[in-house]
């Protein structure tokens, strides 16, 4: 959901309230958490730049984000095959997967939520921090532009 300023012409992102399904990774999360559900069996690492405006996330930059604006962490990333898909007579195809990336939303006030596998493997759990508290800035803040 969102509004639309008639004063400026800005879409305006509302967070919506999440449950999680325990089929949630960190992206499914925070497009539902920014309220594009319908994004969430379209977007992934690879085309995420194809969807959100993106910027190198920079103290600078930092200082204007906004609610609802997704960060992304991918120095880290690595390609791995894996198999991912089966055929109807049976033969495993793999993909070439990017694994190691990672997204939080930003809440607001120095706030960020995001879903982890870190405290209650195998299940998601959400977990909300500052990003002071934060061992590694992010490498990118996405925002939705309708």
């Amino acid at each position: 959901m969102g509004l639309r300023s008639s004063f400026f012409n800005i879409y305006i992102m509302e967070l919506n309230k999440v449950i999680l399904l325990k089929t949630d990774t960190c992206l499914t999360y925070a497009l539902r958490r920014i309220g594009k559900d319908e994004l969430v069996n379209k977007v992934n690492y690879e085309n995420v730049h194809d969807y959100f405006e993106s910027f190198q996330f920079t103290d600078r930059k930092r200082l204007n984000l906004k609610v609802c604006d997704i960060l992304l962490w991918q120095r880290d990333a690595k390609y791995i095959d894996m198999p991912w898909e089966i055929s109807i007579d049976g033969k495993i195809l793999w993909h070439r997967k990017i694994m190691g990336s990672h997204v939080a939303v930003y809440e607001g006030d120095g706030i960020i939520s995001d879903n982890t596998r870190l405290i209650n493997p195998p299940h998601p759990s959400i977990r909300v921090r500052k990003l002071e508290q934060l061992n590694k800035m992010p490498d990118y803040i996405l925002r939705f532009v309708e």
